[in-house]
């Protein structure tokens, strides 16, 4: 009976985590950034944008960084939601074909292929609620491919990738067409500091790395106009240096990193 006894507790007993584990379960809690496809609905009721004009046709550059890929993917994720606001079934297949190229390269593609199908289908068809909802189950299955598999630093470049995109749309949106109400959609203090935090948190070797640095160094100046003690506006130059940062990042992953 006490040997059974044993058995049972040795097996209730849950394992001790070691490092990498523990912050892979704390970024996994940590994990609630809006969707693309939410933040867009918002801008649309602000500025109901000509978002036509916003579809990006570009093809992520070939790189054998994965952070690099991740970081590309997490952009184009945020323009499939672009070209659905656009209801432009061509942009929106090009977008799919381009977010499974590159999911294959990171090995998270088995969970998207059939939503790569599904996504061309409802493009022809114009259905673009169901493809609203396509669209966040692949970026969803994409996440979890790289939970399932531990990449942690892969997610976190994915998700900078798509907020980066987001605001940089926001921003000029906001330069165009100046709404003092909508510059609260810039203000995101806690997401700017959630990937700020995951970004601290990457391995050293990661960190040590070009692309890495540049995005912790542009993204912290980006606190003093994220931290404010009132419900005032931001002023322009404040929306103006965050576009410009903004775009300065979309084409740093845009173009191949630099070579060691």
């Amino acid at each position: 009976m006490l040997s059974l006894v044993s058995i049972i507790a040795a097996h209730a007993t849950p394992p001790m985590l070691d490092s990498e584990q523990i912050r892979s379960a704390l970024f996994m809690e940590t994990v609630t950034l809006p969707s693309a496809g939410e933040f867009f609905t918002a801008v649309d009721k602000q500025f109901q944008p000509n978002w036509s004009q916003l579809v990006n046709p570009a093809v992520p550059v070939t790189t054998p960084h994965r952070e690099h890929l991740a970081l590309q993917l997490g952009v184009l994720l945020a323009d499939g939601f672009v070209a659905i606001e656009a209801q432009d079934g061509q942009a929106s297949k090009n977008n799919s074909r381009d977010v499974l190229n590159l999911a294959k390269k990171l090995n998270v593609s088995q969970n998207v292929l059939a939503r790569g199908k599904n996504i061309s289908d409802l493009a022809d068809k114009g259905d673009w609620r169901t493809l609203r909802e396509e669209l966040d189950a692949m970026q969803n299955d994409i996440r979890l491919s790289m939970q399932e598999q531990n990449d942690y630093d892969l997610l976190v470049f994915l998700m900078i990738g798509s907020w980066i995109r987001q605001m940089e749309i926001a921003s000029n949106l906001l330069i165009k067409n100046p709404i003092p109400d909508a510059t609260e959609l810039l203000v995101q203090p806690a997401i700017l500091n959630h990937l700020l935090e995951r970004l601290e948190g990457l391995p050293e070797k990661t960190r040590a790395n070009a692309l890495p640095r540049t995005f912790l160094t542009r993204l912290e100046a980006m606190k003093a106009h994220m931290t404010k003690d009132s419900y005032a506006p931001l002023d322009d130059a404040s929306v103006r240096d965050i576009a410009a940062t903004m775009t300065a990042l979309l084409h740093t992953a845009a173009e191949p990193p630099p070579k060691p």
